[in-house]
């Protein structure tokens, strides 16, 4: 409550109608609200969900806030995570409560839309670890929500640590963390989705009901020639196992085995594996642009939603609620609940930045080297140059300007915003930035303002860091013992592709986890380590060289 000496009508009102239920009233109310794209309240903007999380269950805690957090007028962390506003009111219920029915462009007063949709709970089989943006992860409100995939430089966190410390209001020690940054150092290079799954149907967009297990499933792609949901993951078995011996490594009459997890790679093979230090332009047009002109259901539609002819969509939501939206063009409702979906020149200008990103951060690196891992090309780098606020392809997106549309002065986020005594100082307000240098957007928080794990939802299940299939060209000549001169010329071409087998297996048994290690039996690596086979080969012809 308030003292009689601040507001001394409300304590006395307070005091005498406290025991009439009819006629009590309230000495004051408080009012969180989730801060929309354009807001002018404050200075503070903010992009709920892409830099924090309304839906963490801490969201401020003097255990783990500095000392100086923001109160009025001093300097210091601001009191709540930045994405978030209170209005408190002492003359009874009003505020935000009774007037902002509507959120995302704006909170209400001016338009918004009455179903923004920002985060998703799978229905169907998850195939790409870029899904797993959607999977709530963080503790703390500062964190952000859409953590997977995306690799944004913390306001908190100097460009080039992935952590830091603070000593909190009781002056202890506390760690600040790049929660994207190491949930991808831990994903990317070691977990995959095998898409084994209850039986699936993908046209009616619905788990088959006649199916009780996931072995059913297998059965369904030994016996019937039906792929898996992730279409591009193909059953490999070697010359000494039948289909029953590989169902066995993963199933019993008990279900999934425990092991099964560990296993399923063994005998999965990608179809047209992707290596993403790839720098032609053409190929990552061709990747990019792999699911154009593709149906989009929305939700509880029988029939697909309407998709600009040429276009590729990328929709963050397995069945978006509302319907496309270009990026220049298209409603509130379907710019926060819809998909995005880009023409063929921003494919283009996509692909272009992308290979030219690569190219620079390659070349920065001293020595020069590709990325050796997922988690490397997809994370940002650990400096303070510009590398360092974004991924490659956030980077590439943020280059090509294909979320122009959607930002605007209402919606920017400068760095002087961050670093203002009124609202509060962040220790490293540049991080908001985006890779070229430009403003902040708070229209981040919208499913349709393109994010790097909404293309790495779209290509993550099939992108590698090397490739596993090779195009090796010879030539010889015959000359002639006495000139000297070439008389015969021949160019051969094979393909060769490398395979799960060790060369030298460490057991006879493929059913045994030892005969995939390609380790001797000190276990230290083969000096041959998968077999490679010659899938085919091809006299050339002189114009073909």
């Amino acid at each position: 409550m308030f003292p009689d000496s601040d507001r001394p009508d409300i304590t006395e009102n307070f005091i005498n109608t406290y025991n009439t239920s009819q006629n009590s009233y309230p000495t004051a109310t408080f009012d969180f609200q989730l801060k929309p794209a354009n807001y002018d309240k404050l200075d503070v903007r903010y992009p709920a969900f892409a830099r924090s999380n309304p839906l963490a269950p801490v969201k401020d805690n003097k255990n783990l806030l500095p000392a100086d957090d923001f109160i009025a007028n001093s300097s210091g962390f601001p009191k709540l995570e930045p994405g978030t506003d209170v209005v408190m009111d002492r003359d009874g219920v009003a505020g935000l409560a009774n007037s902002y029915t509507r959120w995302g462009p704006t909170d209400g007063e001016n338009g918004g839309v009455t179903n923004p949709v920002l985060i998703e709970l799978p229905t169907s089989p998850v195939l790409s670890l870029g899904k797993l943006q959607h999977a709530n992860i963080s503790i703390h409100a500062h964190m952000p929500a859409l953590a997977v995939g995306n690799s944004l430089a913390s306001v908190n966190i100097p460009k080039n640590q992935v952590f830091t410390t603070f000593e909190n209001y009781y002056e202890q020690k506390r760690i600040f963390y790049d929660l994207s940054y190491l949930m991808n150092e831990a994903l990317w290079d070691s977990y995959f989705f095998s898409s084994y799954s209850l039986p699936y149907d993908a046209g009616r967009d619905d788990y088959d009901e006649s199916g009780s297990s996931v072995s059913d499933m297998f059965d369904a792609v030994t016996t019937s020639n039906q792929s898996l949901p992730n279409s591009r993951m193909s059953l490999y078995s070697s010359a000494s196992e039948e289909a029953q011996k590989l169902r066995a490594k993963l199933f019993d009459e008990e279900g999934i085995k425990k092991v099964a997890p560990a296993r399923a790679a063994e005998n999965l093979m990608v179809k047209g594996s992707f290596n993403v230090n790839s720098t032609s332009v053409a190929a990552w047009r061709a990747v990019l642009s792999g699911a154009r002109d593709s149906a989009i259901y929305q939700s509880g539609a029988a029939a697909e939603s309407p998709l600009t002819a040429g276009h590729t969509p990328f929709s963050r939501f397995t069945q978006p609620v509302a319907g496309e939206s270009t990026g220049s063009s298209g409603s509130d409702g379907d710019e926060w609940a819809g998909f995005r979906s880009l023409n063929d020149s921003e494919i283009e200008s996509l692909a272009t930045e992308i290979v030219a990103e690569i190219r620079n951060r390659v070349a920065s690196t001293s020595p020069n080297h590709p990325f050796l891992s997922l988690s490397d090309f997809v994370n940002r780098e650990l400096t303070n140059s510009d590398f360092g606020r974004t991924g490659v392809i956030q980077a590439a997106i943020n280059r090509a300007g294909l979320n122009n549309g959607m930002s605007s002065s209402f919606s920017a986020i400068s760095k002087g915003s961050l670093e203002d005594a009124d609202n509060g100082r962040f220790p490293h307000p540049e991080n908001i930035l985006l890779a070229d240098g430009s403003d902040g957007s708070a229209s981040m928080s919208a499913p349709t303002y393109l994010m790097q794990a909404d293309v790495l939802q779209a290509i993550g299940s099939f992108i590698s860091v090397r490739s596993d299939t090779f195009r090796i060209r010879s030539y010889g000549q015959s000359l002639d013992p006495i000139s000297g001169q070439v008389v015969a010329k021949v160019w051969y071409e094979a393909i060769v592709q490398r395979f799960p087998e060790p060369v030298n297996p460490s057991s006879d048994s493929p059913e045994n986890p030892n005969y995939w290690t390609a380790l001797d039996s000190s276990g230290d690596p083969q000096s041959f380590g998968r077999r490679f086979k010659v899938l085919s080969i091809r006299q050339l012809s002189a114009d073909e060289v």
